[in-house]
């Protein structure tokens, strides 16, 4: 065999083995994308895909879409393959300032493969909308779909570079506000999802992002961006100072308090019958520009003696009140056998008491100051039999005396003689006034019920009055005397105890 012929053979040769090594690498494995995830505040992208042929392939090229198409080429050996799984970091992504696309091509020498499938970044939107009251930032973010669209997302959040917290999501019960822009090759628009995130706390700047849970999270995840908010306080106005609390002569209480209206507009003021405000609770709201005194008219204080607090409501109606909570004083008395009336307290609640003061009042007298108890003292016995009638109503208060207030009771009225007295006659014209008018002379304790009547002797209605103060003056209602003689009163009234009574006789009119 001549030279020539050896050669051919040799060339011949050597096409035969090294034809099925170029065939295999002339058409690169398709590559799989895995993952796309943000992984920094740069809105750097890491990509991570499935290449078959990773140790045959040359290079990849990367397409990005944003608001511009790009084209990234990318030397095997700017990425890490390992297992066949191939990992490359974007560091020229912004994908903390949109939404980014990407697809893989890969290549042996000027051999490429067919395109990868897409996926975008979860892109989380800026947000204002933030309610102070519930303690919430809503967040927005777009669909994160790596094949198919992800059924569950994790929103994370920490507070200040704070322990990493998060919540987890079912993407079928978030709202839906809107589709994003198709970018890429199809024309699909991603929804863009809502989700309000509660229970933050305030004064709080907080770091959020969202994280994909698709099937192969475990081994790849994918993050969003992170976005940065930061919770306000919630401005709080000054504890109202209750500075006292008092029973006035209409027997309603009043409220003296120090108030600062800045961050508020609204006071409130509860009462009940135990410290903690639970029993019998009542509450109502006055506007900050209200003058003191607060009045609450709708109270019994003859009847209960009333914790009191205020409080100053912030822009979410939660209350700022005082630690100090006033106690009004309720006095009670009752007449014994002996002819003593024992009269009984409990003391003021809110500051301390530097002694008491009883005052006394019959009739339409003046009151009197009778007893300066002790700030211990609960209880004072009065001896009735030193009064000078027994007949008219007597009144007693309790004032209770600080440092700098002092806090008045309830008004206790006592009626002695439950058996009114009435003059068997009356002249219209005597020269004594007193005698001029006819009426009950007892000064009565309760009005509730009382009716006074005057009839003629056969029983005809001439005059009545429910006001105890009222008598008959023995005139029509044009003026003219009736005629002397005998006529007849019928007077009902209530006791202290509620008790109703009634008393009717004859009177003769005289002048």
């Amino acid at each position: 065999m001549n030279m020539s012929n050896r050669l051919f053979l040799f060339l011949l040769l050597i096409t035969i083995i090294s034809s099925p090594f170029q065939s295999y690498s002339e058409v690169p494995a398709t590559p799989t994308l895995l993952s796309v995830s943000v992984i920094n505040a740069e809105g750097h992208v890491k990509l991570t895909w499935f290449q078959a042929d990773a140790n045959s392939v040359t290079h990849y090229e990367i397409n990005r879409w944003e608001n511009v198409y790009q084209v990234v080429s990318v030397n095997t050996s700017d990425v890490v393959i390992s297992n066949d799984t191939v990992v490359w970091t974007d560091n020229a992504a912004v994908a903390n300032t949109q939404r980014s696309m990407y697809q893989i091509i890969s290549f042996i020498g000027s051999e490429k493969s067919t395109p990868s499938n897409e996926s975008p970044t979860i892109y989380q939107k800026e947000t204002d909308e933030i309610n102070l009251c519930e303690r919430q930032i809503s967040l927005f973010w777009s669909e994160y779909c790596i094949e198919n669209p992800v059924t569950k997302y994790r929103v994370h959040y920490s507070a200040s570079g704070g322990q990493d917290n998060y919540v987890e999501v079912i993407t079928s019960t978030l709202e839906i506000i809107e589709q994003s822009t198709a970018i890429g090759n199809t024309s699909y628009k991603a929804p863009v999802y809502k989700y309000a995130l509660s229970g933050l706390n305030p004064a709080v700047n907080y770091r959020f992002w969202i994280e994909a849970l698709h099937e192969n999270a475990d081994k790849w995840p994918a993050f969003s961006n992170i976005r940065e908010n930061y919770l306000d306080a919630i401005p709080q106005p000054a504890a109202p100072l209750v500075e006292y609390i008092t029973v006035n002569e209409a027997n309603a209480i009043e409220i003296y308090a120090s108030i600062i209206p800045e961050h508020s507009e609204v006071i409130r003021v509860e009462r009940a019958l135990d410290e903690n405000l639970s029993s019998e609770r009542y509450q109502f709201q006055l506007p900050v520009s209200q003058a003191m005194p607060l009045l609450d008219e709708q109270a019994a204080p003859s009847a209960h003696s009333y914790y009191y607090a205020v409080s100053l409501l912030d822009q979410c109606q939660q209350a700022i009140t005082s630690n100090i909570k006033h106690r009004s004083i309720l006095l009670e008395g009752s007449r014994d056998n002996a002819n003593h009336l024992n009269l009984n307290w409990n003391n003021y609640e809110g500051w301390a008491t530097d002694h008491f003061e009883l005052w006394r009042q019959q009739g339409s007298a003046s009151w009197e100051k009778i007893a300066s108890p002790t700030a211990q003292s609960v209880n004072w016995q009065d001896d009735l039999s030193m009064l000078q009638s027994m007949e008219a109503s007597i009144n007693y208060k309790l004032t209770a005396v600080g440092t700098s207030y002092q806090s008045q009771s309830n008004i206790l009225r006592i009626q002695l003689d439950y058996t009114p007295l009435l003059p068997n006659a009356f002249n219209p014209q005597s020269e004594v006034e007193e005698n001029t008018v006819f009426k009950p002379i007892s000064d009565f304790y309760n009005s509730d019920g009382y009716r006074f009547m005057i009839y003629d002797r056969w029983g005809g209605l001439l005059w009545e009055s429910t006001n105890p103060s009222v008598g008959w003056t023995g005139r029509d209602q044009n003026g003219m005397l009736y005629e002397r003689g005998v006529y007849v009163y019928l007077l009902f009234y209530k006791d202290q105890t509620d008790r109703l009574h009634q008393l009717n006789s004859t009177f003769t009119l005289l002048y």
